[in-house]
């Protein structure tokens, strides 16, 4: 072969080869040449430190979960998920035993009974470390061997009341909600019966009045004002909202 000749096959070949090249380019990689790329990113990368491997593996807070069903016709199956919070624990119950409740004959008509033991502070004037229990603005306070008598009774020292059906508390505050007929005034009522008003709705002719002195006989008083004429409606006043036990 001619030296020209081997010139020109060089040429050639180079072509070829480099034709060759620029195909095997746009190839996709073999499954060997995928492993083997695939190993030398692992190889290459920082493994996870132990404080980063505890980070991804530590359990969410516990939360509870509430399915409440959605309205419409066709979702009476589906329920929407609400995360919320544990519930607290619940407070201590507190109720008397059978032994510590008392009929009262000022209480006959009444699902109430005379919680012995236990009597009532307004919390307007300051917390009680020994309260049990709070009802509509008084503590409850535990004071063994007290007998709150109704015939001398003193609005200091108010009586408590418990419900065993509903198992609700309540304090006997002394004063008595009275109902006036038409056309009858308050002030001959008050003077007659030596009487204070607490509080009143006169547009509704009601009043809440008691005795101007203290200790008095609150079951005759209340008796008493239960045969007045002039009035129509008479009710011993027992506050028993919002009861919260601790």
């Amino acid at each position: 072969m001619t030296r020209k000749s081997t010139y020109i096959f060089i040429v050639v070949a180079a072509g070829l080869m480099a034709l060759g090249l620029f195909f095997k380019k746009d190839q996709e990689p073999t499954f060997a040449e995928s492993v083997k790329e695939a190993m030398a990113v692992v190889e290459s990368s920082d493994p996870q430190s132990e404080e980063e491997i505890a980070l991804s593996t530590k359990p969410l807070d516990k939360t509870q979960v509430t399915d409440i069903p959605s309205h419409g016709d066709n979702t009476a199956a589906e329920a929407r998920r609400l995360r919320l919070p544990e519930a607290k624990a619940s407070p201590q119950r507190i109720s008397p035993t059978s032994r510590r409740l008392a009929q009262s004959s000022m209480l006959s008509e009444t699902a109430w009974k005379v919680w012995e033991g236990m009597t009532a502070y307004p919390m307007s004037a300051g917390p009680r470390q020994d309260a049990m229990a709070e009802v509509s603005g008084f503590y409850l306070v535990p004071q063994e061997g007290l007998r709150v008598d109704e015939r001398n009774y003193s609005n200091a020292q108010p009586m408590v009341v418990f419900n065993e059906r509903k198992s609700l508390a309540g304090v006997v505050t002394g004063s008595i909600e009275i109902t006036l007929r038409e056309g009858v005034e308050i002030e001959p009522l008050l003077r007659a019966f030596d009487l204070k008003v607490v509080s009143q709705l006169p547009e509704m002719r009601v009043y809440f009045v008691t005795s101007a002195q203290q200790p008095y006989d609150l079951f005759s008083l209340k008796d008493r004002l239960g045969s007045e004429p002039g009035i129509s409606d008479v009710r011993l006043e027992i506050l028993s909202r919002q009861y919260e036990k601790f």
